[in-house]
């Protein structure tokens, strides 16, 4: 029999885990890049990256780290995004 256990919900994740307002900056102007380039006013392309999951979050930082330094060194033509399920 499968147990199932339900998701916290998105408020108490922001509370358990606030951000600082360096990140809050970086997830806003990551979004409006994002939203630039959907728009066509960025001639950068999206790709989101990324396994379907992970088990092991020290794993998915090395994942993490490896795709900002690779992110990093084609960024003037591919706007990398993590995709990653944590389970």
């Amino acid at each position: 029999m499968t147990v199932l256990t339900p998701l916290i919900t998105p408020k108490a994740l922001h509370e358990m885990f606030p951000l600082s307002l360096e990140q809050k900056k970086w997830v806003s102007e990551n979004r409006k890049t994002a939203e630039h380039i959907i728009r066509g006013e960025d001639e950068r392309i999206v790709v989101f990256a990324g396994p379907c999951s992970i088990h092991d979050p020290a794993i998915a930082l090395e994942y993490a780290h490896e795709l900002k330094s690779l992110s990093e060194k084609i960024s003037d033509q591919i706007f990398l995004i993590m995709r990653v399920f944590l389970e």
